[in-house]
């Protein structure tokens, strides 16, 4: 399938000049800006224009079928039936404006459409949209940039990940511009980035909910405006480099975020973090960044997050620091169930580069990690078996017993004494906060959200403390 033409239709006067769009110019003059825009994406094969959609009012739809008679006519027989003009309100008023608003939110619909009373049928879905907001009433194109920032809000939320992109377009031609002169031209200018700068905020956003999709899709989207816009000032090869920085900083934001929402702490901080920091420090970013400006604050705030959890180690004193300022990212996030566990693996390893081995262990992925794990786990627990860990109610700040699971008479008492002891009860708490959390509250002693909030925000400071003072003994 190729691409769908939305676009607005006014009852002013439109007359016969030449566009241009993409450094492309019309092989002849003409009223319809559609048509030069359809002339445009003929030579591109597979992604020309195949379906055409006009919206306006009943009075400029009596304008298309008497002044453009011809034109339309031949517009309308080149979609061999993939045409429809669509009648709405004037917009002067708010049902008006909210028929507008609607009827672009379906057209610009990514999937097939199909109008059984006016023919109109897509059998497939579009590769692109094209939205065409030159003519109309001036809140009319208002409303379209409205419309689709809704539309990709509901691409979001509904997890769409092909739907095709949408292009904004409008024709700057005023009556009388050019008069006189025979190689007169009217330009087509591409708006698409400043609709997409409120896209941007909300597809980084999503991130933070493990959504990085439409964040992927946007930036592949500005590659493709790069390398086109390269291209028609004569650039190739090597030279379009810097313009494939967009979709390389959406797969690894991808990359990074899938990392985060499966829970891969390795992953996240041994490689998909350091890759991001690396890919900011480009200095294409700056080339992106002059194109979006919004961007800018965005990107400064992912650069600060990826450093903070980056580190050539997971299982060393700086990998423990990442983990804890993961822990604190997933806090920020909100993500309190990812919070908990993080936290409490922290803990663990704190306590095993302390208590069990402080040359460090066997990173995750390689022989021997999970061996290394468990004996951590071991000592932890038969640690946690040696005191007296009690709770006499819910609200109490005091701890619950763990039953042992190994028992480990001898175990040296500095374990459970002073200091060291205290990390143990931070320990355990850290143990049944993440367990009241991923058993859902189902258990006699359910925590409050505020309790449980509170909870992980001490035990995030203390294990911080901890590791900035050193281990005490």
């Amino acid at each position: 399938m190729g691409a769908r033409l939305v676009s607005l239709f006014g009852i002013g006067d439109s007359e016969s000049v030449k566009y241009e769009l993409d450094k492309y110019p019309t092989k002849e003059p003409t009223p319809l800006i559609q048509h030069a825009i359809v002339e445009r994406y003929s030579v591109l094969g597979d992604k020309a224009v195949t379906s055409v959609v006009l919206i306006g009012t009943k009075e400029a739809r009596e304008n298309y079928r008497t002044r453009f008679a011809l034109e339309g006519a031949l517009l309308e027989r080149a979609f061999r039936g993939a045409f429809d003009f669509t009648p709405v309100g004037s917009g002067e008023d708010e049902e008006g404006q909210r028929e507008v608003f609607s009827t672009l939110v379906r057209w610009l619909s990514p999937e097939a459409l199909s109008e059984p009373i006016s023919g109109f049928n897509e059998l497939q879905a579009p590769s692109e949209i094209i939205l065409d907001i030159t003519h109309g009433l001036k809140p009319q194109a208002l409303i379209a940039g409205a419309a689709v920032t809704f539309v990709f809000a509901e691409r979001v939320r509904k997890g769409l990940k092909d739907a095709p992109p949408i292009r904004v377009l409008y024709g700057r031609h005023d009556p009388g511009d050019g008069e006189g002169d025979a190689n007169y031209t009217a330009d087509i200018w591409d708006l698409t980035e400043y609709v997409t700068t409120t896209l941007w905020t909300l597809a980084l956003q999503a991130t933070r909910f493990g959504q990085a999709e439409a964040a992927n899709v946007l930036a592949d989207q500005a590659s493709q405006r790069q390398v086109r816009e390269s291209q028609q000032r004569g650039l190739s090869g090597s030279d379009l480099a810097s313009d494939g920085y967009p979709r390389k900083l959406g797969k690894a934001l991808l990359n990074f975020t899938e990392a985060l929402t499966h829970l891969r702490a390795p992953l996240a901080i041994a490689d998909t973090a350091p890759r991001l920091v690396d890919l900011l420090a480009d200095d294409a970013r700056t080339k992106l960044q002059e194109r979006i400006p919004v961007l800018r604050d965005l990107l400064n705030e992912l650069e600060k997050d990826a450093k903070s959890i980056s580190s050539s180690k997971v299982l060393d004193d700086s990998g423990l620091g990442a983990m804890i300022r993961l822990s604190e990212m997933y806090g920020r996030m909100g993500r309190f169930a990812e919070q908990a566990g993080t936290l409490r693996e922290a803990y663990v390893t704190y306590f095993g580069l302390n208590h069990v081995d402080p040359s460090g262990f066997v990173e995750p992925g390689n022989k021997g990690a999970r061996k290394d794990r468990e004996a951590v786990e071991q000592a932890m627990r038969s640690a946690l078996s040696h005191i007296n860990l009690h709770r006499s109610n819910s609200d109490s700040d005091e701890f619950d017993a763990i039953a042992p699971t190994v028992a480990e008479p001898n175990a040296p008492s500095r374990m459970y004494d002073g200091e060291a002891g205290k990390l143990l009860e931070l320990l355990n708490e850290a143990m049944q906060v993440r367990n009241d959390i991923l058993h859902l509250g189902l258990r006699d002693d359910m925590r409050s959200v505020v309790k449980l909030d509170e909870a992980l925000g001490k035990l995030t400071k203390a294990l911080s403390d901890m590791v900035n003072r050193g281990d005490p003994e």
